[in-house]
């Protein structure tokens, strides 16, 4: 009965192994390219509030006007950090099964080989690059005229917590992609 186990779970193990090497089939391919790198830190307004009514949310513009502030610049270049990709860069996704595959950043003449993921009928991408696992909102750009898509990571969570005392409402690196 062991051995019948055991057989199956090494088995199991070979199939898997044999559908993650580079013979595996790719059955489809895309290609995006990296046309904009951009890096949002909106900090909550530090002036004293009115207390009657609700506290109107900051817009991204109060969170631009910001850019003064040194720990808004930190964690800007820190956002643009999280990912070896940049403006020019391009993704090339491999499926190698229905929702899964192969991700390669091309960037000049380096290529840095990933993993992505996507939930059929989602509109979230999972990137994994090496021990670096984050996860992409896609959407429309909001500017109309700028065609493709855009990946937004959001961090939001880990910088309010790294950084309690700063008021963060939004932390987030944006990707424009076509």
């Amino acid at each position: 009965m062991r051995k019948t186990i055991y057989g199956l779970l090494t088995g199991l193990l070979c199939l898997t192994a044999a559908a993650c090497t580079e013979d595996s089939d790719i059955f489809y391919t895309t290609t995006r390219h990296i046309t904009r790198v951009e890096a949002k830190v909106t900090l909550a307004d530090s002036k004293p509030e009115p207390k009657p009514g609700p506290k109107p949310e900051p817009s991204a513009a109060e969170g631009e006007t910001q850019g003064d502030n040194p720990l808004v610049a930190q964690i800007r270049e820190e956002l643009l950090a999280k990912s070896p990709a940049v403006e020019g860069d391009t993704y090339t996704f491999s499926f190698m099964v229905y929702n899964a595959g192969i991700l390669l950043l091309q960037s000049g003449e380096q290529t840095t080989e990933g993993r992505f993921t996507k939930v059929p009928g989602s509109d979230e991408i999972g990137f994994l690059f090496g021990e670096e696992y984050h996860i992409a909102q896609v959407t429309s750009p909001v500017d109309e005229q700028t065609p493709g898509e855009l990946y937004t990571f959001d961090f939001t969570k880990e910088y309010q917590q790294l950084y309690p005392d700063a008021k963060i409402v939004e932390a987030k690196r944006l990707e424009y992609v076509e």
